[in-house]
């Protein structure tokens, strides 16, 4: 009878440690589905993508001639700030130069010979250059300008008539920027999707509950490698013959057409304030323009980042199976070992915590290395605490 003991619990066992993985693989998916992300992981995540891409050189920094990174920072004008409610002038703002923007606008419209342009300058305020400035946009072919969602959650569209599409980011804490999001209210697709979409002819598609992209999972959210950061524009960087001011490229408009249209042939061009500090967001690479965090999500969605295939769904169900061994066996043997390093108890709940804590952040390490996808360790560390308890009681 023993053995036949033996064999059930056995059989018990496995079975309520492949139930756990299924439950915690389920709850991944659910996890990674949001905008969001625990503030106290962000460490972890800052730390393996900078071994990824800087200790390891792992990040596939994109070639700089595929882009002209266009800075809007010091073309300002003052216009009257009109008080939306009474319509009365209220003071003065200031505002991306217009009339300097349809100048250049007019120069690629008449030979547009770019790739794609993405013009992270909303047009928010009316001013007297609106009309021009729309034809000249209007004539623009593979264009898009940005817009953003107000405190209702709803549109607020440009006041003029253009190609746009939403510039949304979703900080956490400290106006920290982690994760990006595709589709805002089921509908609402960003500049960076709609933006792959038209360069590369495909179209996302919801079946359910999930997002499918090229016959493909595709994750909504998820955490944002940045290939291209902020020190890549400046003076030292190999991107930095990449980026012009608006200023300098009028003026060598002026003295050569043949010269500014060698540098917007068959290229990405990004006109945003990537020297000002309006539009700036704390990442775990440090300060980051708006526009940039734009181009790099199009560059993730455009490498595949968000896509889940079959080999990660296998892989955390075999790592999530094998904690749950641990987990319902009541094995002890790695809070021994940090027990004795801290010179704590065994039975010591932080101790507890840390064990199931270490082995989900080698899980997650390794995930992000294999396939870019970092995984919660907080809550699951909760859980499983909590799961060994349950099981221990009912055993």
């Amino acid at each position: 009878m023993k053995p036949l003991k033996y064999i059930f619990k056995k059989k018990k066992l496995l079975f309520w440690a492949s139930c756990n993985s299924l439950l915690m693989t389920i709850f991944t998916f659910a996890w990674l589905a949001l905008p969001f992300w625990s503030g106290d992981e962000v460490l972890l995540i800052r730390y393996t993508s900078a071994l990824k891409s800087i200790v390891f050189n792992l990040g596939n920094t994109p070639p700089p001639d595929r882009f002209l990174f266009v800075s809007v920072s010091w073309e300002k004008e003052l216009i009257e700030k009109i008080e939306e409610k009474t319509g009365f002038p209220i003071g003065k703002t200031s505002i991306t130069d217009r009339q300097r923007l349809a100048q250049f606008f007019d120069l690629v419209g008449t030979n547009p010979n770019h790739k794609f342009m993405v013009c992270d300058i909303f047009f928010k305020d009316k001013t007297p250059h609106d009309s021009l400035l729309a034809a000249k946009i209007n004539k623009i072919p593979r264009f898009l300008a940005s817009y953003h969602l107000d405190a209702a959650n709803k549109p607020d569209y440009p006041s003029i008539d253009i190609p746009k599409a939403l510039a949304n980011y979703e900080s956490i804490g400290a106006n920290t920027f982690i994760k990006y999001k595709m589709i805002y209210n089921d509908s609402i697709h960003t500049l960076p999707l709609l933006m792959y979409e038209q360069l590369h002819h495909t179209k996302i598609q919801k079946k359910g509950f999930l997002y499918y992209l090229n016959d493909r999972i595709a994750m909504n959210s998820f955490i944002l490698d940045q290939p291209i950061r902020n020190y890549h524009l400046s003076t030292d960087s190999i991107f930095s013959q990449s980026k012009l001011f608006l200023g300098d490229l009028l003026d060598l408009a002026e003295a050569d057409t043949t010269e500014f249209y060698a540098l917007t042939k068959d290229r990405i061009i990004i006109l945003g304030d990537f020297d000002g500090t309006t539009d700036v967001h704390e990442t775990i690479f440090g300060e980051t323009p708006g526009s940039l965090i734009l181009l790099n999500a199009f560059l993730s969605i455009e490498k595949g980042d968000n896509l889940v295939g079959l080999s990660f769904i296998i892989y955390i169900m075999i790592g999530y199976f094998l904690i749950s061994l641990k987990c319902f066996t009541q094995s002890k043997f790695i809070e021994h070992l940090i027990g004795r390093l801290l010179r704590l108890k065994d039975d010591n709940f932080f101790i507890e915590i840390a064990s199931y804590v270490g082995l989900l952040i080698f899980l997650s390490v390794f995930s992000y290395y294999l396939f870019n996808i970092h995984l919660s360790i907080l809550f699951l560390s909760f859980y499983l605490n909590f799961a060994e308890k349950k099981y221990q009681s009912f055993s």
